[in-house]
């Protein structure tokens, strides 16, 4: 039900404004970044209350801000160029109530993974719900890859830009490489399950055209039709 509320919702501003409403969350989620950012070096706003620095406490809300707050602008932009391109692709398959829980979950589980390993954990950054993002979306053109399948992405370009995510705890310590791997993690399992799901979905669409075709033969007179129909419909059940 929440999810076709939210289709209706995201259907009636499409049509009002013209504009994918993922565009917006999307840019939403970017604009709150970048205020940060800039409160925090104006001096508004002290990073502290929104980043994971040493225990967690029961500062759980941490696990979510943290994603929002960056102390450095290639950092920031790195992160959310990714956010914005992994997000945008992932919102297009799956729909903007998966993408926005893929984003939230990666990144909240990264933290908390991070937080719970380290003592002194220090976690600022969306580096893993980036990850989560890209992982998720790239799973169906891998397994299409293995497969010697079409697919429609460009798994080089992907590959290098989650090497880019990868890399950034190196340059920038506040970047939680733990947190990242965690994300990543997250959304090859996420991504895994939806793609599970949606062959599961097909195979029954497939198998209930050949059960009509069956009804249909059956009706006709055709016996042997309508018996070949109905073992296909069964072997195609999943």
């Amino acid at each position: 039900m929440l999810k076709n509320w939210m289709r209706d919702i995201a259907l009636a501003v499409q049509a009002r404004s013209g504009v994918s409403p993922a565009l917006l969350v999307w840019v939403a989620v970017i604009a709150i970044a970048c205020a940060v950012w800039v409160a925090h070096r104006g001096g508004y706003l002290d990073l502290g209350k929104l980043v994971i620095i040493g225990p967690l406490g029961g500062d759980w809300w941490k696990l979510f801000t943290a994603q929002f707050a960056y102390l450095n602008g290639l950092y920031a932009f790195v992160t959310l160029l990714a956010v914005a391109i992994f997000g945008w692709l992932l919102e297009r398959r799956r729909g903007p109530v998966v993408t926005l829980a893929v984003f939230l979950g990666a990144g909240a589980t990264g933290a908390l993974v991070a937080s719970a390993v380290y003592s002194e954990a220090v976690v600022s950054g969306g580096n893993g719900a980036a990850l989560g993002l890209l992982a998720a979306w790239v799973v169906p053109d891998l397994r299409d890859a293995r497969a010697g399948h079409y697919y429609e992405g460009d798994l080089l370009g992907v590959a290098a830009i989650a090497a880019l995510l990868l890399a950034m705890p190196f340059a920038r310590p506040e970047a939680s490489w733990l947190a990242g791997i965690t994300g990543g993690v997250i959304g090859l399992v996420l991504g895994a399950h939806l793609r599970n799901r949606q062959s599961r979905r097909r195979a029954w669409e497939v198998a209930e055209v050949h059960y009509n075709l069956g009804i249909v033969s059956l009706r006709t007179g055709r016996i042997d039709e309508a018996l070949a129909a109905y073992e296909r419909a069964l072997v195609l059940r999943p």
